[in-house]
Protein backbone atom coordinates (compact mmCIF):
# COMPACT_ATOMS: atom_id res chain seq x y z
CA UNK A 1 0.00 0.00 0.00
CA UNK A 2 1.34 3.33 -1.02
CA UNK A 3 1.26 6.24 1.57
CA UNK A 4 -1.20 7.87 -1.00
CA UNK A 5 -3.29 5.12 -0.04
CA UNK A 6 -3.44 5.56 3.52
CA UNK A 7 -4.40 9.18 2.90
CA UNK A 8 -1.27 11.69 2.66
CA UNK A 9 -1.77 14.13 0.49
CA UNK A 10 -0.83 14.10 -3.39
CA UNK A 11 2.08 17.10 -3.82
CA UNK A 12 2.08 19.19 -7.03
CA UNK A 13 4.95 20.17 -8.67
CA UNK A 14 4.39 24.24 -8.76
CA UNK A 15 5.88 27.24 -10.23
CA UNK A 16 5.81 30.85 -10.80
CA UNK A 17 6.65 31.95 -14.39
CA UNK A 18 6.16 34.81 -16.82
CA UNK A 19 3.59 33.22 -19.72
CA UNK A 20 3.73 34.28 -23.46
CA UNK A 21 0.90 34.53 -25.62
CA UNK A 22 0.37 31.63 -27.62
CA UNK A 23 1.71 33.44 -31.13
CA UNK A 24 5.29 34.30 -29.02
CA UNK A 25 5.92 30.88 -28.05
CA UNK A 26 5.23 28.71 -31.46
CA UNK A 27 7.52 32.05 -33.19
CA UNK A 28 9.65 30.70 -30.43
CA UNK A 29 9.47 27.21 -31.19
CA UNK A 30 9.77 27.55 -34.88
CA UNK A 31 13.35 29.97 -34.09
CA UNK A 32 14.33 26.86 -31.99
CA UNK A 33 13.89 24.39 -34.51
CA UNK A 34 15.54 25.42 -37.69
CA UNK A 35 18.61 26.10 -35.33
CA UNK A 36 18.15 22.20 -34.26
CA UNK A 37 19.49 19.14 -36.21
CA UNK A 38 17.73 16.04 -36.28
CA UNK A 39 20.03 14.67 -33.49
CA UNK A 40 21.69 17.95 -31.91
CA UNK A 41 18.39 18.08 -28.77
CA UNK A 42 14.85 18.24 -28.14
CA UNK A 43 12.73 21.37 -28.70
CA UNK A 44 10.92 22.64 -26.11
CA UNK A 45 6.91 22.43 -27.22
CA UNK A 46 6.02 25.40 -28.00
CA UNK A 47 3.32 25.19 -25.31
CA UNK A 48 5.51 24.98 -22.64
CA UNK A 49 8.02 28.04 -23.16
CA UNK A 50 7.76 30.35 -20.63
CA UNK A 51 10.06 31.95 -18.05
CA UNK A 52 10.64 30.66 -14.54
CA UNK A 53 10.49 33.18 -11.59
CA UNK A 54 10.80 31.05 -8.70
CA UNK A 55 11.03 27.08 -8.77
CA UNK A 56 8.71 25.18 -5.65
CA UNK A 57 8.76 22.57 -6.11
CA UNK A 58 6.76 19.37 -4.42
CA UNK A 59 3.91 21.33 -2.74
CA UNK A 60 1.26 19.98 -0.90
CA UNK A 61 -2.25 21.67 -0.79
CA UNK A 62 -1.93 23.69 2.18
CA UNK A 63 1.47 24.80 1.27
CA UNK A 64 0.30 26.31 -1.71
CA UNK A 65 -2.94 28.06 -0.29
CA UNK A 66 -0.06 30.05 1.35
CA UNK A 67 1.93 30.45 -1.87
CA UNK A 68 -1.07 32.00 -3.71
CA UNK A 69 -1.86 34.30 -0.73
CA UNK A 70 1.89 35.43 -0.52
CA UNK A 71 1.43 36.01 -4.80
CA UNK A 72 -1.81 37.93 -4.66
CA UNK A 73 0.32 40.69 -2.12
CA UNK A 74 2.95 41.27 -4.57
CA UNK A 75 2.53 44.75 -6.45
CA UNK A 76 4.78 45.24 -10.05
CA UNK A 77 4.18 47.32 -12.46
CA UNK A 78 3.48 46.03 -16.28
CA UNK A 79 6.68 45.49 -18.62
CA UNK A 80 7.86 44.85 -21.82
CA UNK A 81 10.94 42.10 -22.03
CA UNK A 82 12.90 42.51 -24.93
CA UNK A 83 14.47 39.33 -26.15
CA UNK A 84 17.28 40.05 -27.94
CA UNK A 85 19.71 37.24 -27.16
CA UNK A 86 20.52 33.91 -27.53
CA UNK A 87 22.32 31.46 -25.72
CA UNK A 88 23.31 27.95 -23.78
CA UNK A 89 24.01 26.32 -20.62
CA UNK A 90 26.58 23.85 -21.69
CA UNK A 91 26.29 21.72 -18.71
CA UNK A 92 22.43 21.02 -18.52
CA UNK A 93 22.56 21.27 -22.39
CA UNK A 94 19.99 24.26 -22.77
CA UNK A 95 19.06 26.34 -25.37
CA UNK A 96 17.21 29.57 -24.61
CA UNK A 97 16.48 33.12 -25.82
CA UNK A 98 16.52 35.66 -23.18
CA UNK A 99 17.24 39.80 -22.26
CA UNK A 100 20.81 40.77 -23.03
CA UNK A 101 19.62 43.17 -20.33
CA UNK A 102 16.39 42.69 -17.51
CA UNK A 103 14.77 45.48 -17.11
CA UNK A 104 14.47 47.04 -13.24
CA UNK A 105 10.96 46.37 -13.26
CA UNK A 106 10.94 42.52 -13.90
CA UNK A 107 14.28 42.17 -11.48
CA UNK A 108 11.71 44.06 -8.75
CA UNK A 109 8.86 41.60 -9.77
CA UNK A 110 11.40 38.73 -8.45
CA UNK A 111 12.34 40.25 -5.93
CA UNK A 112 9.20 41.06 -4.47
CA UNK A 113 7.79 37.37 -4.99
CA UNK A 114 10.86 35.64 -3.52
CA UNK A 115 10.84 38.14 -0.40
CA UNK A 116 6.45 36.96 -0.05
CA UNK A 117 7.20 33.54 -0.80
CA UNK A 118 9.88 32.95 1.91
CA UNK A 119 7.04 33.58 4.51
CA UNK A 120 5.70 29.94 3.10
CA UNK A 121 9.16 28.70 3.52
CA UNK A 122 10.48 29.38 0.07
CA UNK A 123 13.86 29.51 -0.27
CA UNK A 124 15.12 31.20 -3.45
CA UNK A 125 18.04 30.39 -5.93
CA UNK A 126 21.28 31.69 -4.88
CA UNK A 127 22.47 31.94 -8.37
CA UNK A 128 21.42 35.22 -10.19
CA UNK A 129 18.39 35.27 -11.92
CA UNK A 130 18.69 35.34 -15.98
CA UNK A 131 15.77 36.24 -17.67
CA UNK A 132 15.64 33.02 -20.35
CA UNK A 133 13.21 31.13 -21.62
CA UNK A 134 14.66 27.32 -22.69
CA UNK A 135 13.61 26.35 -26.18
CA UNK A 136 15.61 23.07 -25.98
CA UNK A 137 17.11 20.60 -23.79
CA UNK A 138 19.29 17.60 -24.18
CA UNK A 139 22.00 19.75 -26.66
CA UNK A 140 24.85 17.60 -27.73
CA UNK A 141 26.63 20.80 -28.64
CA UNK A 142 25.10 24.49 -28.91
CA UNK A 143 24.18 25.35 -32.40
CA UNK A 144 25.02 28.64 -34.54
CA UNK A 145 22.92 31.33 -32.93
CA UNK A 146 21.17 33.43 -35.84
CA UNK A 147 20.52 36.94 -35.78
CA UNK A 148 18.09 37.91 -33.79
CA UNK A 149 15.92 41.13 -34.30
CA UNK A 150 14.56 42.46 -30.53
CA UNK A 151 11.20 40.94 -30.22
CA UNK A 152 9.12 43.24 -27.74
CA UNK A 153 7.43 41.11 -25.16
CA UNK A 154 4.79 42.72 -23.55
CA UNK A 155 4.42 40.67 -19.86
CA UNK A 156 0.95 42.02 -17.98
CA UNK A 157 0.92 39.23 -15.87
CA UNK A 158 2.35 36.52 -13.84
CA UNK A 159 0.76 32.80 -13.02
CA UNK A 160 1.19 29.71 -11.20
CA UNK A 161 1.54 26.53 -12.73
CA UNK A 162 1.57 23.07 -12.12
CA UNK A 163 4.05 20.47 -14.13
CA UNK A 164 2.36 17.11 -14.98
CA UNK A 165 5.12 14.83 -16.45
CA UNK A 166 3.44 11.57 -18.30
CA UNK A 167 4.94 9.47 -21.44
CA UNK A 168 5.47 12.69 -23.36
CA UNK A 169 7.09 14.87 -21.11
CA UNK A 170 6.25 17.51 -18.77
CA UNK A 171 2.75 19.36 -19.62
CA UNK A 172 1.99 22.27 -17.85
CA UNK A 173 -1.30 23.72 -16.52
CA UNK A 174 -1.65 27.56 -15.63
CA UNK A 175 -3.69 27.02 -12.05
CA UNK A 176 -3.91 30.84 -11.36
CA UNK A 177 -3.00 34.51 -12.80
CA UNK A 178 -1.66 37.66 -11.16
CA UNK A 179 -2.25 41.12 -12.85
CA UNK A 180 0.87 43.20 -13.05
CA UNK A 181 -0.95 46.86 -11.98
Amino acid sequence: MSEQDVGTPALKRLFFALWPEVALQEALHRIAATMLGPVDGRCTPSPNIHLTLAFLGPVSEEARGCYETAASGVRAEPLTLTLDAFGCFRRSGILWVGAGHAPASLLALVRGLSEALRNCGYEPDQRPFRAHLTLARRLRRCPRFPELLPVDWPVRDFVLVESHTGPRGAEYEILRRWPLA
